[in-house]
């Protein structure tokens, strides 16, 4: 099942090229610290994601505000599965199955982010203009 070019913010359904759309992820942070006289790596937690959805038009922006002044965080799926271990640390919104790797379960679903959106961007190209929406996952 491919979902790669429809994103879901708040209930909208947006159509949005692939090419203008990337989601990066920044770990939290890590430290290391002694236990027992070993060394012992540790994640404070694991990752956050970072969005950027470009070729927007000014309708879906304004829906999206619209749907964004309701709530401080809005809901966003981009229907690209991501696996964990242990625990799902977000909402299902797919489960695509878990399996035992090495002792430890291993889920793979497609997650519901909560985001928070941090900039509106225009760029004006020819005599369009075009927007991106900026949004980091809390």
């Amino acid at each position: 099942m491919a979902y790669e070019s429809n994103i879901v913010i708040e209930g909208l359904t947006l159509t949005i090229n692939p090419d203008k759309y990337s989601k990066q992820y920044m770990k939290q942070g890590s430290f290391a610290r002694t236990t027992t006289g070993s060394l012992l790596s540790q994640d404070v937690s694991a990752r956050k994601y970072s969005f950027s959805i470009g070729g927007l038009t000014q309708d879906q922006i304004e829906d999206i505000k619209r749907r964004a002044a309701l709530e401080f965080n809005i809901t966003l799926i981009d229907f690209i599965p991501i696996a964990e271990r242990e625990t799902q640390s977000r909402a299902v919104y797919q489960d695509l199955g878990t399996e035992i790797i090495n002792g430890e379960n291993i889920y793979l679903y497609v997650p519901q982010y909560t985001v928070s959106i941090m900039d509106f961007v225009d760029s004006y190209e020819g005599n369009t203009v075009t927007y991106t929406l900026v949004a980091e996952e809390q």
